[in-house]
């Protein structure tokens, strides 16, 4: 009987590097992360909290989406 870990065993965990624009875009993305716990806490509107988090998704799958095309994350 095959080991079922087998079939799902992931490889290491990549380091990315982004630089230029990439870098940009993905600070821009971590530097909302504290604004958008504040909003929480202050109970800013749903609607706004939740397009940011779209905004945030979005750039996040971009980046990613560009580092597999590069060969740089599998």
């Amino acid at each position: 009987m095959a080991d079922a870990r087998g079939a799902h065993q992931m490889s290491a965990p990549k380091h990315v590097t982004f630089s230029g624009p990439e870098a940009q875009q993905l600070s821009r993305v971590a530097a909302t992360l504290p604004h958008l716990a504040k909003d929480l806490r202050k109970g800013t509107n749903v609607d706004t909290i939740a397009r940011r988090l779209d905004e945030m998704s979005e750039t996040l799958t971009l980046l990613i989406e560009r580092a597999i095309e590069r060969g740089t994350l599998h």
